[in-house]
């Protein structure tokens, strides 16, 4: 019980030291990590908005590591699955009604699934390792989505009117 107190006291030192080096002040960039995002409910939901991603991944992690498969490249396969899942709103702009989120959700799986089956193919037929292949898949995933935000999809409507 006393080595997480420990840890957390020695990543605060660090942290401090590091604040010093760099020339700010360590108490406000303390307090904006540790205190700000639970003092309102607005902060705090930003926290647990970006809890809830990370749970799920964590989550699906942890079943290959019991089957003894290192995957650290679940940010590109979440990465992946939210391509996918927004072409929906993205393509389909008035679409209205239930359907929507499963709908969503279910394109999500697929475009995580497929990003990982990249690695488990190259695992399969080359023996490759798939820590090193999940990883670059992952920067590999970061760019694609850099490249469709800031081309096809930055002003998808825009393009409609612009093609007729």
């Amino acid at each position: 019980m006393l080595a997480p107190l420990i840890a957390l006291a020695v990543t605060i030192l660090l942290n401090v030291g590091l604040y010093v080096v760099m020339g700010h002040d360590p108490v406000t960039v303390i307090y904006a990590m540790l205190l700000e995002p639970f003092i309102s409910w607005s902060s705090f939901s930003e926290v647990l908005l970006k809890t809830g991603p990370l749970l799920f991944i964590a989550q699906g992690l942890a079943i290959g590591f019991r089957a003894k498969i290192f995957n650290i490249g679940a940010e590109g396969q979440f990465i992946l699955g939210a391509i996918f899942a927004s072409a929906i709103p993205i393509w389909y702009p008035q679409a209205e009604g239930a359907w929507i989120w499963p709908a969503m959700l279910f394109c999500g799986a697929i475009g995580g699934a497929l990003w990982a089956s990249i690695t488990a193919f190259w695992r399969a037929r080359l023996n490759a390792n798939e820590i090193l292949v999940s990883l670059m898949l992952s920067l590999v995933a970061s760019q694609l989505l850099y490249y469709l935000l800031l081309g096809p999809w930055k002003d998808p409507n825009g393009s409609i009117f612009r093609s007729r």
